[in-house]
């Protein structure tokens, strides 16, 4: 823009900034665009079970299947998922995840269940049986099944994993020496608060399992009382009741 030199009568035009290779200063009212940006495959790449297609269902109650539509969400491209809840179902936060086909949430009678199940894969299934109850549990599926027997009571803050979520890789011949293992719990098992049960568990009937214990293994023998990190039978020949 040309300004007028009033003691003259001249316009003089106002110098152009000078080019140089060095870049502008960034603005200090400018967003960070790298902290603002979203993480990709995240929530709205999901929908509620309030629009069920792709073969996607729910199987319960009438006045329980409202509920789970709201609680179930499925990836854009998951398809043939079944989520089936049994009478008597009660939850105090609940959300279930899938991301895949052909897999399965299957809870029976009576289940009082809190917290998270995710799964991401094909055709596989978790499955609690009847008359446990379950508070801020986190269940993580992929590539191999979890399974909870019957009657189990599970103190807050439990996770249970059937895989590591990312590979390690002898380097020596490429195989993966963590693999996905399905997750096997019996029936009247206690499981004590922020516990980690991870792949290719198996805890036997009627076992006690102590707080704040690292899973990781088979026990196949029942009644006793497994603890510690990792878990390791401390006592045998015992139960227990609520």
């Amino acid at each position: 823009m040309a300004s007028t030199d009033f003691t003259s009568g001249a316009d003089t035009a106002t110098p152009a900034p000078i080019a140089t290779d060095a870049p502008a200063a960034a603005s200090t009212d400018a967003p960070d665009w790298e902290t603002l940006r979203p993480p990709r495959s995240r929530f709205w790449h999901f929908a509620p079970g309030l629009w069920l297609r792709g073969g996607n269902r729910i199987e319960a109650p009438a006045w329980m299947r409202a509920r789970l539509r709201f609680a179930t969400l499925f990836h854009y491209n998951a398809r043939n998922n079944v989520v089936s809840v049994g009478k008597g179902f009660s939850s105090r936060g609940l959300t279930i995840r899938f991301t895949g086909s052909g897999n399965r949430v299957e809870i029976a009678d009576n289940v009082d269940f809190s917290g998270e199940i995710a799964i991401v894969g094909k055709g596989l299934c978790v499955s609690i049986g009847a008359r446990s109850h379950l508070r801020d549990a986190k269940i993580g599926v992929r590539g191999a099944g979890v399974r909870i027997g019957a009657d189990c009571l599970f103190a807050n803050r439990v996770e249970i994993r059937s895989s590591d979520m990312h590979r390690i890789i002898n380097r020596a011949n490429g195989k993966v020496i963590n693999p996905p293992r399905p997750v096997e719990i019996g029936n009247h098992v206690w499981v004590a608060g922020d516990v980690s049960i991870m792949r290719g568990t198996r805890i036997a009937d009627d076992c006690v399992i102590g707080i704040g214990s690292l899973v990781n293994t088979r026990f196949d023998e029942p009644n006793c009382v497994i603890a510690g990190v990792p878990a390791r039978v401390i006592r045998r020949d015992i139960t227990w009741k609520r």
